[in-house]
């Protein structure tokens, strides 16, 4: 299900208020630029395609085959391929085959970055762990058996370890 998360936009439910209070307006927050208008969108376990806005969002696909969109500024994309059950046992998950449709490598145009933090690769081992290669018209990151598809980043050359928030 896509999920797009437009700036000033709020859509909520209070099921167990009464009506009258269900229907007073949050007083208008006004942010001081577009770029405070950060918002973090979680994906499920299905293929998802999920949507930023103009603030620096911080995107997390979760499982399944993701397209993920940033939008203006800089973003975050999030990529934990295990999560923990109620005991703490840790499980993989794996995140998919996913596709950053919109990944800005450069510092001075809105830098995003790939966290993959929750995989413990370190600056040491980087190099080692995570491939970068050419797919002509887009660039194809991947770590063990996952993916990570750069669309329109067509020379991987751009992609270094300097777009990774690294664990």
């Amino acid at each position: 299900m896509p999920v797009d998360v437009q700036p000033q936009t709020c859509h909520w439910r209070v099921p167990s208020a009464p009506r009258r209070r269900a229907r007073r307006r949050l007083p208008r927050a006004r942010p001081r630029s577009r770029r405070d208008l950060a918002n973090t969108i979680t994906g499920g376990a299905g293929n998802d395609t999920l949507n930023g806005a103009a603030g620096n969002d911080r995107i997390i696909g979760g499982a399944g085959n993701d397209v993920l969109t940033g939008g203006a500024n800089d973003d975050m994309f999030v990529f934990a391929f295990t999560t923990s059950d109620a005991s703490g046992q840790t499980i993989p998950i794996g995140s998919g085959d996913d596709r950053v449709q919109d990944f800005d490598f450069n510092p001075a145009g809105g830098q995003d970055l790939l966290d993959i933090s929750g995989l413990t690769i370190t600056a040491g081992d980087f190099a080692a762990s995570v491939v970068i290669t050419d797919l002509g018209a887009d660039t194809l990151v991947t770590i063990a058996d996952e993916s990570i598809r750069l669309v329109g980043v067509n020379n991987p050359a751009n992609i270094t370890q300097a777009d990774f928030l690294l664990g």
